[in-house]
Formats: structure tokens, sequence, C-alpha cells
């Protein structure tokens, strides 16, 4: 997410579109974050997802890690 604003009109559109208060959050594969969350840590950190009333979040992983990827969208 670019900005905690965009965080946040995300989960407002999402939750007037479907009924859940479960989230699952996984971390992209990019060098540099864009915006202020490094990690799903600072996502759930950040309060947006109590205040939008979501009740429970699982973290998604690779325990062995996962390299950067270099794949760049054109």
């Amino acid at each position: 997410m670019v900005s905690r604003e965009a965080l946040n009109n995300f989960l407002t559109r999402a939750r007037g579109e479907a009924d859940f208060s479960r989230i699952v959050l996984i971390a992209g594969d990019v060098a540099a974050a864009r915006g202020p969350f490094k990690s799903t840590r600072n996502v759930a950190a950040s309060g947006l997802l109590d205040a939008h009333s979501i009740a429970s979040v699982s973290v998604a992983g690779h325990p062995e890690g996962i390299p950067i990827s270099n794949y760049r969208m054109h």
C-alpha cells in the first residue's frame, strides 16, 4: 500500500462490498516497500484493521524465506 489513506480506502470499500471480519496479510517481494508499511506487521499494528472491525488476522509466509523477485511489470 502506497499510503495509510490507500489502505483505509481499500478496507472501507472491501468492508462495504463484503461482510467479513477475517483477513490474511501477505507481504510482497519487492526490494523496497513503497509507502509507510514496510512489513505485514506494520499493517497489523497500524490500527486500521481494528478500525474496520477486522477480528482475526492471519499471516502467510515462507519458512525458508523467499528471494526478492527481479520481475518487473511493464
